[in-house]
């Protein structure tokens, strides 16, 4: 069912969030010939390219920090188990964080969250340069978790802005192409900084890099909030130079109320809270209980087999397609290489078996768990139009609680009942994910709908993708 084109029916993603409650129904007013967004693909990219650079850095600052702890440890005078403690309550931060500034990011708009977190980065990663004590090292910590760790969900949100469903699998992977790059480079820049010159400039270079992040986001990022700017774009001769105002976009494009008189609007701070009600419906839970090209193919081989028109320029009314059904149609394959992965990886260092086994192992266990916490990403933001980054919050709560549970209990497995079997009760945990996905493709657009009489709902679940 293609989307209404009048102005009376307009698109719920053009609609300011109502997240605060008691915010006017509002309308942002546009002559942009009803099409989902205005900017060109251009400047599209050129956002996409920005929001995987800031995404970098939250993931970037544990794993160079890791190579570092001996010899923190050692200058501070502490062991290495406070040391340790540095990491837990750098995750405790990253869990609470998403849930303030991505209700903030959907109700006062992204570029002035990303600016605000930026600059404690920033300031976070100078004093952890310059400091030598035990204590500031700890309270720098959680102050740089808590500029750094709201970047991806605040991501999910300017996809969610500028991209269409139909095309929203691709942008999504191209936006954590930054987060899954620092994986990879934090380690060897870690080891290599802090044997020469030493581990303060680990802080050093990454204050040096989020400055010129910074500054770059100052300069060029648009304001993308639907419930600011709506479609947003107009013609600009240099990507993102005249477009990169939210005052100016404002002047241009002023909200109004469906009467045509300007709103007024205020600034609530956001409730973190909130966050929590996402995670309570059915359908979310399970979604953050699972978490490219291959997600858009999904879409379109979904929407023939249901015969729903996809239309890339206006958007899709997804309160009548089964999305969930799009987004986990290849989500068997990776969940598979996941359980089979994890399983090899543990017994291959039980055995001690050649070192490029595990190594193997590892590129493809972060290959199909990218993937998978992909389409949940996506889904998630589908599921989610008006607040986004409220619902990567959420899953982002989830996701924190639970690798700092693994990480409590890794080392006393191992030492107990060996790497082969504690990466197998990994694995057995992964599989139980199975459940989550089939119960999420059978039952998800009841639950969106309303519709008890839905074919699914009745037990009679069309199981075939």
């Amino acid at each position: 069912m293609p989307p209404a084109e009048s102005s009376s029916s307009s698109s719920n993603s053009d609609r300011p969030s109502s997240g605060n409650g008691d915010e006017e129904d509002v309308t942002a007013v546009r002559d942009d010939g009803g099409k989902y967004t205005n900017f060109t693909k251009t400047q599209k990219r050129w956002i996409i390219g920005l929001v995987a650079f800031a995404g970098m850095f939250s993931p970037l600052s544990s794993f160079i920090y890791y190579p570092a702890i001996h010899t923190i440890a050692l200058d501070l005078g502490v062991t290495i188990t406070l040391v340790n403690l540095t990491i837990t309550s750098y995750m405790v931060v990253s869990g609470i964080t998403p849930a303030l500034v991505g209700g903030l990011a959907d109700s006062v708009g992204r570029r002035p969250i990303y600016l605000a977190t930026f600059l404690v980065y920033f300031v976070a990663n100078v004093g952890l340069a310059v400091q030598r004590s035990y204590p500031a090292l700890l309270v720098l910590r959680m102050l740089q978790s808590a500029g750094g760790s709201g970047t991806i969900a605040i991501a999910y949100g300017v996809v969610s802005d500028i991209a269409t469903p139909a095309e929203r699998g691709s942008y999504v992977g191209a936006v954590l192409c930054g987060p899954n790059v620092a994986p990879s480079l934090g380690p060897i820049l870690g080891g290599a900084l802090a044997e020469h010159p030493g581990w303060p400039w680990i802080f050093w270079l990454l204050a040096i890099l989020s400055g010129l992040c910074l500054l770059i986001l100052f300069i060029f990022f648009p304001e993308t909030a639907r419930s600011i700017v709506g479609s947003g774009g107009f013609p600009a001769s240099v990507p993102g130079l005249d477009i990169c105002s939210s005052r100016g976009r404002r002047k241009h494009f002023p909200e109004k109320k469906t009467d045509g008189s300007e709103v007024k609007k205020r600034l609530s701070l956001s409730n973190p809270l909130k966050c929590l009600v996402v995670l309570m419906r059915r359908d979310t839970a399970l979604i953050v209980g699972i978490n490219g090209k291959i997600m858009d193919r999904d879409y379109h081989s979904v929407a023939r087999r249901y015969d729903f028109p996809v239309d890339r320029v206006k958007g899709d009314d997804l309160s009548k397609f089964r999305i969930e059904r799009a987004r986990f149609r290849s989500s068997w394959y990776f969940l598979a290489s996941t359980v089979l992965s994890v399983t090899g990886y543990g017994w291959a260092l039980a055995y001690k078996v050649n070192i490029a086994v595990p190594l193997l192992l590892q590129f493809f266990i972060g290959a199909s768990i990218t993937c998978l916490f992909n389409m949940c990403g996506t889904l998630l933001t589908d599921l989610n139009p008006q607040n986004p980054a409220l619902a990567q919050a959420a899953s982002n709560i989830v996701r924190c609680a639970l690798s700092a549970a693994g990480l409590a209990a890794l080392q006393q497995m191992i030492e107990d009942i060996g790497p082969g079997w504690t990466f197998t009760v990994f694995a057995g945990l992964c599989l139980l994910i199975a459940p989550m996905i089939l119960a999420e493709v059978c039952w998800g657009f009841a639950w969106r709908s309303g519709d008890t009489d839905d074919l699914e709902l009745q037990g009679r679940p069309e199981t075939t993708f």
